[in-house]
């Protein structure tokens, strides 16, 4: 059996994606806390993916939010498509 916790994805599909995504986008640091469970592979777009990885990365250096994640994927040139 495999670990329940390792691959989340067939609990929502893009649109439960993008509020997540929005509410980390908008909430910052406090909507982190309620997904820290999910991982970039939980998320079905690669756009998604690369969102998610950013706001992993971001997370304890700077807060978390639309433009610290915005200036983060420029700085790295990560296309978000």
């Amino acid at each position: 059996m495999s670990d329940p916790k390792g691959d989340l994805r067939h609990l929502f599909g893009v649109q439960e994606e993008i509020l997540i995504l929005g509410g980390l986008l908008t909430e910052g640091d406090r909507a982190l806390e309620a997904v820290r469970h999910l991982t970039p592979d939980d998320f079905t777009l690669q756009a998604h993916r690369t969102i998610f990885r950013t706001v992993l990365e971001l997370d304890g250096k700077i807060g978390v939010g639309l433009s610290s994640i915005a200036l983060r994927l420029d700085e790295t040139g990560q296309p978000v498509r």
